[in-house]
C-alpha cells in the first residue's frame, strides 16, 4: 500500500500510468456491477408481467369452464321442433317451426351461435374473439364446439384456448396458453303430442347438457386440473 501511495505521489510518468490503470479497473468493475444491477431488474420485471399474464390467461379459462358448467337445469339451452302434420298418419308435414332457449352468464352468447350453429347444419363452429378487461392484459379465445368422435351420437366436445397472444399485438416469444375441454350430451324428448280441430301436433325437445371439463396448459398439455 505505501509503494502504491508513493508511486501516486510521484511526479514521474509511470506513477500516471499507474493511476490510469487503477482508473480503468474501477470503472469496469463499476459497469459490470450496473449491468448485473440492470439485469437482475429486467429479469424481475419480466417475470412479474409472465406472472401476471399466467393469471390473467388462467383466470378467464376457469370463467369460462364455470360459466358453460352452469349451462345446466334450468339454464340449459334446448331447442323445441314444433310440427304441424296433416292428419293422425302423420305422413304429410304442414309446418314446421323451430325454437331455441336462451342462455345466461359469461360467454352465454358465444356458446349458443356454437349450439345452434352444431345443430343446424351439423358441422364444426368456431369462434375467435378477444377478451377484454379494465385494468388487464388482453386475452384471445379461440373456442371450438364439434362432435366428438371418442363417443356415439349425441355427444359433442367444446375447447376453447385461451392466450395472450393478441391479434394485432407483439406476440410474446412464449406466450402463456390454457386449454378447456368440456365433454357432454344431448337428450332428445317428444314431450308433447296432440290432435285440435285442424291437424296433429307433435313437439319434440332437444336438451343439451355439459358434464366434464378439464383445464390444462395448452404448450404442456402436462399440467391439468379436473371438475
Amino acid at each position: 500500500m505505501k509503494i502504491i501511495r508513493k508511486k501516486l505521489r510521484s511526479d514521474r510518468g509511470s506513477s500516471m500510468v499507474l493511476a490510469l490503470f487503477l482508473m480503468l479497473v474501477a470503472l469496469m468493475v463499476s459497469h459490470t456491477i450496473l449491468a448485473a444491477a440492470a439485469t437482475a431488474g429486467q429479469n424481475v420485471v419480466q417475470q412479474r408481467e409472465s406472472q401476471q399474464a399466467y393469471l390473467t390467461v388462467s383466470s378467464a379459462a376457469e370463467t369460462f369452464r364455470d360459466s358453460v358448467l352452469s349451462f345446466n337445469g334450468d339454464n340449459s339451452f334446448r331447442r323445441v321442433v314444433s310440427t304441424r302434420y296433416k292428419d293422425a298418419s302423420m305422413e304429410e308435414v304442414l309446418t314446421t317451426q323451430t325454437a331455441y332457449t336462451t342462455l345466461s352468464g359469461p360467454f352465454s352468447k358465444e356458446v349458443e351461435s356454437g349450439l345452434q350453429h352444431l345443430m343446424d347444419f351439423g358441422t364444426a363452429y368456431t369462434k375467435t374473439c378477444t377478451i377484454q378487461v379494465e385494468g388487464y392484459e388482453d386475452v384471445s379465445m379461440e373456442m371450438t364446439l364439434d362432435k366428438d368422435p371418442d363417443f356415439s351420437e349425441g355427444k359433442y366436445v367444446l375447447t376453447a384456448v385461451f392466450s395472450n397472444a393478441v391479434p394485432g399485438k407483439p406476440i410474446p416469444e412464449a406466450p402463456c396458453r390454457m386449454k378447456v375441454t368440456i365433454r357432454g350430451n344431448t337428450d332428445s324428448v317428444k314431450d308433447e303430442a296432440g290432435q285440435d280441430e285442424n291437424n296433429v301436433w307433435t313437439r319434440q325437445t332437444v336438451t343439451w347438457a355439459f358434464t366434464t371439463a378439464k383445464l390444462e396448459r395448452a404448450d404442456t398439455a402436462k399440467e391439468g386440473a379436473g371438475s
